[in-house]
């Protein structure tokens, strides 16, 4: 038993040395690990971020790419063909010869309005001038009228004033 008993203590003490030395390894290797390492970690440190920002571009390019297929689902489902671009481009033409058309038509319209304003105000210029001419006239030949015919009409306020007397006269001598 003796010798069963010094093999577990030398069983024990080998486990605890070896317990001991492999403790006392570690904390030298982590110890040195750490200074030695410390310029590796810092790379991989640095390109943990790396790849962190890549994943986020990679994440951007991603829903880029699936806007992109939505995009391209729905020019499909439209199906546009260079026939509807042919046609497209046709009604535009179409559209802007009617429409420089239209701009000749409305300077044509322009040039004949603005042409009969012109003889429209001509017109009013000379009626006005001649319906001015025709009152002053008409208001000359009263004056003149009335200044050549007021002798005559004071002459006829004065015989009917007479005449009105005389007949009276006449009528209070017949009621005498």
């Amino acid at each position: 038993m003796p010798d069963d008993l010094g093999k577990i203590l030398g069983a024990i003490g080998a486990i605890v040395a070896v317990i001991f030395i492999g403790t006392f390894a570690i904390i030298v290797f982590s110890t040195l690990g750490d200074q030695q390492c410390r310029s590796y970690q810092d790379v991989i440190n640095q390109k943990d971020i790396e790849i962190s920002t890549l994943n986020g571009v990679i994440n951007q390019t991603n829903d880029q790419l699936y806007q992109c297929r939505q995009d391209y689902d729905t020019l499909i489902k439209q199906n546009i063909t260079k026939k509807d671009f042919e046609e497209i481009k046709g009604d535009y033409n179409l559209t802007q010869i009617q429409i420089n058309n239209l701009n000749q038509k409305f300077e044509q319209f322009n040039k004949n309005y603005n042409s009969y304003y012109g003889i429209l105000i001509k017109n009013y210029k000379v009626s006005l001038a001649f319906n001015i001419a025709i009152g002053v006239s008409l208001i000359s030949i009263e004056i003149l009228s009335l200044a050549l015919l007021k002798s005559e009409f004071i002459w006829f306020v004065i015989s009917a004033i007479r005449k009105k007397k005389k007949e009276s006269e006449d009528k209070e001598v017949t009621n005498d």
